[in-house]
Parts: C-alpha cells; structure tokens; sequence
C-alpha cells in the first residue's frame, strides 16, 4: 500500500507538469509538488493526515520521467500513456500499472483519484509554487552517511585484528628487527585511539586525523611485509599465507567501503547545496604517497 501510495503521487506530479508543459510548449519547464491533505473518506483522511506530518513527499518532472522524493530523498521513477483528454493517464512502473483520473486543476491546487487504490470519492490534494518549501538533506539521508561510516569503520577494526596477528608471528622469529615490530605495533595502537570515531563527531578535521594514522598504520604494514620476505622461518610458517590472505581481502574490502562512504557524502552535499544548505567536509581524500596500502606478496 505504502508503494502504491508513493507512485500515486509520482503520478500526480508528473501528469500535470505534462499538462503544463503540452501546454507551454517549453520542453525545460519544471514544477513540484507536495501533498497536503486528503478529502472524502474519514478514515483515509486521518490516515494520510498523519503520515504527511511525519513525512514530506514532493514531485518533480524532468525528462518525461515522473521523479519521487521522499523527505527530500529521491524514492523512485515510473513512466506514463496519457489520455487524449489530457484527464487520465496510465502509469506503469515495472510490473505495476495503475490508472489516474484528474478531478481539479485550479491554480496551485490538484485533485486527483487512483482506480483500485482510492474510491471516487477520495481525492489527494496536492499544492506546488509557494506552497513547496525547500527540502535540506534530511535525518533519513544522513543516516544512510552514518551506516556507510559504520561499515568504513568495521573494516578497519578488521585490519587491525590482522596486524595484531601479524604482530604475534613476526615475534615467533627471533631474528626479526625488533625496530619493524615495534613500529608495527605503534602504528597500530595510533588506529586504535581513533577506532571509535562515530557519525555525529565526524568533521574534516577528525576524518583527516583517522586517514593519517590509517596511512601510518599502511606504511607499518608494507615494511614489515618486505622485511619478513627475508625470513625462511617466517614464510614457512602455516599462518603466513593465511594472513597475507587476510590482508589482501580486507585492503580491497576497505576501499569498496570508503568509496561507498564518499558517493553517500556526495549525495547528502548535492542535497544541501541544491537547498542552500550547509555542506560537510568529511570525505576521505586520495592516499598519497608511499604508505597508502601494504603491499601483500605470497
């Protein structure tokens, strides 16, 4: 019900921009939409009343797509056939078709009724112009920031439990530089005070601290790898290869998270400076230098 309700008002939005813009014969043209009240049925009305104080849902018709948002989010697409009378329109998105049939248009108020979903009775009224206000990157949109921060951190916490282990077998070798280790093992107590940065502490200046001491820990990495490429001991160990492997892994799994980190920043920044709003600096930089991965060879 709940999707059905979202591409009624997709519907809703794009059918009459179609409207305006058959009428204006200007292909750039775009307006939205907001839905503000139900009338008819009192149980729909009290249902849909309550979930437009919760949420914002608002339309936008660009290239002959109708474009949902959801809480200033974009929530989907669907396409249409419309009616030679220009007062019904079929939409279909995927496997889901639904017929729309316009009751009112009068100048910043719509009202519109789906067959199947609502009866002929019960109309949703939609405003757009003055009515819109602009939408700033929701609760919802940084929370998607802060679970992909999260997945970030997981698997640096997993590197970290493979230097610890790295640490162990390096020790196993009695003639290995006990200088390699010990910065091995500074490195790694550096990621480890910086482990616990949440989402709501994040700023440019303590994402940049937490790439530097992750450079540091990488640079730690590579040296002690290139140093127990030396020891037969070491290589011949049953753990070496299983450790190596883990390396490899986890370096490729953290750079799948940290791009998917950077496009939800991104995303949550167009959002903000689409609304005037106030954008955030947390994005992971490039690594450079020497020390951006260790280099894992078997």
């Amino acid at each position: 019900m709940k999707h059905t309700f979202k591409l009624l008002m997709a519907v809703i939005t794009l059918l009459t921009t179609f409207n305006s813009l058959a009428q204006s014969n200007a292909a750039a043209i775009q307006k939205r939409w907001m839905a503000v009240d139900v009338v008819g049925n009192k149980e729909k009305k009290e249902r849909y009343a309550s979930r437009f104080a919760k949420h914002t849902s608002e339309m936008e018709f660009r290239a002959g797509k109708f474009i949902m948002y959801q809480d200033g989010v974009i929530d989907g697409s669907a396409t249409y056939i419309m009616a030679s009378d220009g007062k019904s329109v079929l939409i279909k998105e995927g496997q889901t078709e639904m017929s729309l049939k316009i009751i009112s248009l009068k100048g910043n108020t719509l009202q519109a009724v789906a067959s199947g979903f609502m009866s002929s009775k019960d109309t949703i009224i939609y405003q757009y112009g003055s009515g819109v206000k602009p939408l700033l990157a929701t609760k919802a949109n940084w929370e998607k920031v802060a679970s992909r921060w999260a997945n970030v951190i997981t698997q640096y916490q997993r590197r970290s439990d493979l230097v610890k282990n790295l640490i162990q077998l390096l020790k196993s070798d009695s003639s290995m530089d006990k200088k390699v280790i010990t910065e091995l093992e500074d490195a790694r107590n550096g990621t480890d005070k910086v482990a616990t940065l949440t989402s709501d502490k994040l700023t440019a200046a303590s994402v940049k601290e937490f790439q530097e001491k992750q450079m540091a820990l990488s640079g730690a990495i590579s040296k002690a790898i290139v140093r127990a490429e030396y020891s037969a001991t070491l290589k011949a160990n049953s753990n070496w290869n299983s450790i190596m492997a883990g390396f490899e892994n986890n370096e490729n799994s953290i750079n799948v998270e940290r791009n998917n980190y950077n496009n939800e920043v991104m995303n949550y920044n167009n959002l903000e400076k689409k609304n005037k709003g106030k954008v955030k600096d947390i994005s992971f930089k490039a690594d450079a230098g020497p020390d951006k991965a260790p280099e894992v060879k078997f």
